[in-house]
């Protein structure tokens, strides 16, 4: 064989052996350490998002007979407002293997929504089933659309792609969507506050929300929160911040919603208004404060977040939130992922304010 042949040859044998390592340092480290702390799993703690049975079951039966009398007065067959839902681009779920169980009944109810096979009936009175790959879907009143669980599975699909590191058993293991025929019952039977538009409980894998024209950017939050927040399941919980934040953010990103609210708040922001880090991270719970600084907190947390997560590496993002996850505070936690200058929560707040308007800030902000 030709000498120079041969050089070229071992050139890209070296090129080719580079590339693969950096590659297994940036993404294959991050999935085998999600993989090994996940297993580890335990209930976590301050789970307050419990919906008593009883109460689902009553609001199912409920919206299933007032649907029921409203069809047959009218005679038709209302449409759902998913339908004007136009769902997430992507490869479409497998229908074949869905199923749709009636909610008071074993045998399998057949609707445009999927081609069905075995049954296993386990909704709540009132509700109807749907499984699709990813996802149990429990639908109040009347079977969820075929745009419904396509939207959902899409919306799998996208998450997966900036947080399959932090919950390796979603590709195998499903999520629980309890899907409201309107806001009135959700409200009712999760009792949550008037401006929630959707819930979830993390260790039990179960989210709740309602049709409304914002439902494909809630799910998406509610997702993210399943996806993300579960990764602390057996270890500390991740500070509200960074869970509403990364929540915020794949809403934005993966389910395509940017709010009028989101875009006011990050004016104010990048104006250089706003909460100072220290204030921001010490917020446990929203309490009854006023909407107007419910938005300005969340707005915030996600610019930060979106900072730590697609200004930097997505692997120093995941030792971040793998060192909280172990206990250690956010200071601590911020340098051991991101190293200098970020020794400092008030180095943190200079470095993320100057990436918004490209100046140096004039910040008095201490540790």
């Amino acid at each position: 064989m030709d000498i120079s042949l041969r050089l070229r040859i071992l050139i890209w044998i070296t090129v080719i052996s580079l590339w693969g390592t950096m590659l297994y340092q940036d993404i294959g480290q991050s999935s085998y350490l999600g993989k090994k702390i996940f297993s580890e799993g335990a209930s976590k703690t301050g789970d307050k998002d419990y919906v008593d049975p009883e109460k689902l079951a009553a609001a199912g039966a409920a919206a299933g007979e007032a649907l029921a009398q409203s069809e047959k007065a009218s005679g038709i067959d209302s449409p759902s407002s998913l339908d004007l839902i136009t769902p997430i681009k992507g490869a479409e779920p497998d229908y074949e293997t869905a199923q749709t169980h009636h909610p008071q009944s074993s045998q399998p109810v057949q609707d445009e929504s999927s081609s069905l096979s075995a049954v296993e009936p386990s909704a709540p009175n009132g509700f109807f089933l749907v499984e699709s790959k990813h996802f149990n879907i429990y639908s109040e009143g009347r079977p969820p659309s075929k745009s419904f669980v396509s939207m959902a599975e899409d919306l799998h699909k996208n998450l997966m792609l900036d947080l399959a590191a932090f919950s390796p058993w979603a590709e195998e293991g499903r999520v629980s969507i309890f899907l409201f025929q309107d806001a009135k019952s959700y409200h009712l039977v999760t009792g949550r506050p008037e401006w929630s538009g959707g819930a979830s409980a993390v260790s039990e894998r179960k989210i709740y929300v309602y049709k409304s024209r914002e439902l494909t950017g809630i799910l998406a939050h509610e997702l993210c929160h399943i996806y993300y927040d579960g990764f602390y399941i057996g270890g500390h919980s991740d500070p509200l911040w960074l869970s509403e934040g990364m929540a915020t953010m794949i809403q934005v990103e993966r389910g395509f919603a940017r709010p009028q609210w989101l875009r006011d708040n990050l004016k104010v922001i990048e104006e250089g208004g706003g909460y100072s880090l220290k204030d921001l991270m010490a917020v446990t719970t929203m309490g009854n404060a006023p909407t107007s600084e419910i938005q300005l907190w969340y707005a915030e947390s996600y610019s930060l977040v979106h900072y730590l997560f697609r200004e930097h590496y997505p692997s120093m993002f995941y030792r971040f939130s793998k060192y909280i996850r172990n206990g250690y505070p956010v200071r601590s936690s911020l340098y051991q992922a991101y190293g200098m200058p970020f020794n400092k929560i008030s180095s943190l707040e200079y470095a993320w304010r100057a990436s918004l308007t490209g100046k140096i800030p004039s910040l008095s902000a201490a540790d």
